[in-house]
This record gives structure tokens, sequence and C-alpha cells, in this order.
């Protein structure tokens, strides 16, 4: 499993440090720092209807350079997050949500409810 989170990790801007994952890091540790930074991607612009979106409101990928917004899903991705922290933050979504694009993307929703769904899952994983 190491091995294919320092794999995983190389992608995007702010890459998680080989040395963290080599010293014991636990899995946990690992989804509490990923979901951190997907949290914080989505405080920096918040997207919907695409993983992420450029400064001229184009979708764009969430590794994108260019990426200025994300949506929950694509922030996950954007900081080498697995299935494993999708699935876990779609755990806290209410029952009969549509799962984590359907809710994101609901005309409805607002950027502070995605960073407290964020904020539910990450109190969860306590160091």
């Amino acid at each position: 499993m190491t091995g294919l989170y320092l794999h995983l990790m190389e992608v995007g801007p702010e890459p998680v440090p080989f040395s963290n994952l080599l010293v014991g890091e636990t899995y946990t540790e690992v989804s509490r720092a990923i979901l951190i930074r997907a949290r914080d991607r989505v405080k920096a612009g918040w997207s919907q209807q695409a993983f992420a979106r450029d400064g001229e409101d184009r979708p764009t990928s969430e590794w994108s350079p260019t990426a200025v917004r994300w949506d929950a899903m694509g922030s996950v991705w954007a900081v080498g997050g697995t299935l494993a922290e999708i699935n876990f933050l779609r755990s806290f979504l209410p029952l009969g949500s549509g799962g984590l694009l359907t809710w994101n993307d609901d005309p409805e929703r607002s950027p502070e409810q995605v960073i407290q769904l964020f904020d539910d899952a990450i109190s969860v994983l306590t160091v």
C-alpha cells in the first residue's frame, strides 16, 4: 500500500514528502492529511459541474496547474487521494443524497456545506 501512496502523492503541486510515508505514517494519518489538503482546495475555490475549473471558469483537469476551483471529488484527486478517501467522505453524506458528485452539484449546495462535509470526516480521523 505504501508504494501506491508514494506514487500517487507525487501528483499535484503540494506532494506529501516521501519521508512522511517512510517513517511509519498510518493509513489514517495519510488519509487525514489528504482530506485536509482537499478541503483547503475547496476553501480556496469551489466548483460545481466539473472536477476543477480554471481562472476563466472553464472545466479543466483537477491536476492542471491552471485549476483554481475544485469540487469535492476533484479536490481529493488533485491532492493524490484514492477511492478510499472518496468512499470515506461519501459515508458522511445524508442518506439518499445520490453520491458525492450529485450532492456537490446540487444547485442548493453551498461551499460552506462542502467544507463542513470535509470537516466532519476529518474530525473522525484523529491522529
